[in-house]
């Protein structure tokens, strides 16, 4: 899994044909390597660069079948890391337009309700509604564009 998710990466640093969304790079606590649209709250993440030119000294694959197979595998790899990325930013968008509507809501509305697992209605006090409040514009900076 380490390999893929290295190839992937060296994929994306080399290849010119990358789309121009951004891409992130960074290591969780168990060291395992990570990329995606966006990066966690309070991880250190390496912008990766999609236009990143071949570097010197590296020649592009010889044209015979093997280099045939591992341009497919290659393939393969960078859409599948394509594809989570576009992933990640959708739902990364979802999240945002769901936090800012509720935010909206909150700054609008002084009385709000809630219902609970039990199916009970609440009504939100003053102090649930701002500490909501504090932490639907916490979301929206932390994670929102």
């Amino acid at each position: 899994m380490r390999n893929r998710v290295f190839i992937a990466a060296l994929l994306l640093v080399c290849s010119a044909s990358v789309s121009a969304q951004q891409i992130y790079r960074w290591v969780d606590e168990k060291g395992s390597v990570h990329f995606g649209a966006q990066p966690p709250q309070g991880v250190e993440a390496e912008r990766i660069s999609a236009k990143a030119p071949r570097p010197s000294g590296v020649a592009a694959p010889a044209a015979n079948k093997a280099s045939g197979v591992m341009d497919a595998k290659q393939q393969e790899i960078e859409l599948q890391v394509k594809n989570e990325v576009a992933e990640q930013e959708a739902e990364r968008k979802m999240f945002c337009e769901q936090t800012r509507t509720n935010l909206a809501q909150l700054r609008n509305n002084p009385r709000l309700s809630y219902v609970d697992e039990e199916g009970k209605t609440h009504i939100l006090s003053d102090e649930e509604r701002q500490q909501r409040l504090n932490d639907a514009e916490q979301s929206v900076k932390d994670f929102c564009l």
